[in-house]
């Protein structure tokens, strides 16, 4: 299992004033290097027509958290 991307932007209001949210997100891929390939988003994903019992996944994780200490 690898982390293969994570994100953390502040998500801003209107006129670019803080809100004090910000978006994590996590990407994390299983399965051997023969097993995945890269899309031409730069995301990671099962190749297609893999004929074995290996296993592939791909999970994206996304939230949205509230910064309360300054």
């Amino acid at each position: 299992m690898r982390v293969t991307r994570i994100d953390i932007e502040e998500i801003m209001g209107a006129g670019a004033s803080s809100t004090g949210l910000w978006r994590v997100s996590v990407s994390l891929a299983y399965g051997d290097n023969d097993l995945l390939e890269v899309d031409p988003a730069g995301r990671y994903i099962c190749a297609p027509g893999q004929l074995s019992s290996e296993f592939c996944a791909i999970s994206e994780l996304s939230t949205t958290v509230l910064r309360r200490i300054p």
